[in-house]
């Protein structure tokens, strides 16, 4: 999936190529937060990647300064954090998303 005009492509992280290609990040590693890699191969992760894209993503460009603002970094990465672990949660409470599967299965990624 192409997004920003060509500027970012879409992987998701049960694509078979994310093995392939970045072998040294765990499946827990993907599910605890995005990663964006660079065309250098540089990975950022988390808040770091939302950061990333801010400078690149014009449609992010009007967030930037503030994710940007000095001693910020490490609040970003605390509240991107908490957003990453309760997102199924926060998906189905202000987004009205249903649960995907069709088993308990997925039961230990949404919070009560």
């Amino acid at each position: 999936m192409d997004f920003g005009h060509g500027r970012l492509a879409f992987l998701s992280l049960h694509d078979p190529r994310v093995t392939q290609r970045y072998s040294d990040l765990s499946f827990d590693d993907l599910m605890s937060q995005m990663y964006v890699i660079d065309t250098e191969g540089n990975r950022h992760g988390g808040a770091d990647a939302v950061r990333y894209l801010s400078r690149r993503l014009p449609v992010l460009w009007i967030v930037a300064p503030l994710l940007h603002i000095p001693g910020t970094a490490g609040l970003s990465r605390r509240l991107y954090g908490v957003v990453a672990r309760n997102r199924y949660w926060i998906s189905r409470k202000f987004f009205g998303t249903k649960d995907v599967c069709d088993s308990d299965s997925c039961s230990i990624h949404f919070r009560k």
